[in-house]
């Protein structure tokens, strides 16, 4: 993308997958938007981003598993008024066992 024009929204980017995204989306010139439960992790790695993409980075607190928690991120970013191009859906969560055992909630 052009240098400041375009936005990736990366969810779970408190760790793991989600950070390495963010990592990579910065490298490549993105504006970066953090999402994730945990602020303090986010914090730190909007301040590692910072040196990668000059600082064009924002957090957003939700929780993608509470009710609601999608349509939170959602609003949250569009208040951002950025031009989010790309979105990494990185927040997960894993369960052992065959799928069709899992119970309904799980699904």
């Amino acid at each position: 993308p052009a240098p400041g024009s375009s936005w990736a929204v990366i969810t779970g980017a408190s760790s793991g997958v989600g950070a390495d995204l963010a990592r990579v989306c910065a490298r490549k010139g993105f504006g970066v938007i953090l999402s994730a439960r945990r602020i303090k992790k986010m914090e730190e790695l909007a301040e590692e981003l910072g040196g990668i993409n000059g600082g064009r980075t924002g957090i957003v607190v939700a929780d993608l598993e509470a009710p609601g928690g999608a349509e939170t991120l959602h609003a949250e970013v569009a208040k951002l008024g950025y031009d989010v191009a790309l979105v990494a859906l990185s927040a997960g969560k894993a369960w052992a066992g065959p799928l069709v055992a899992q119970p309904d909630q799980n699904l």
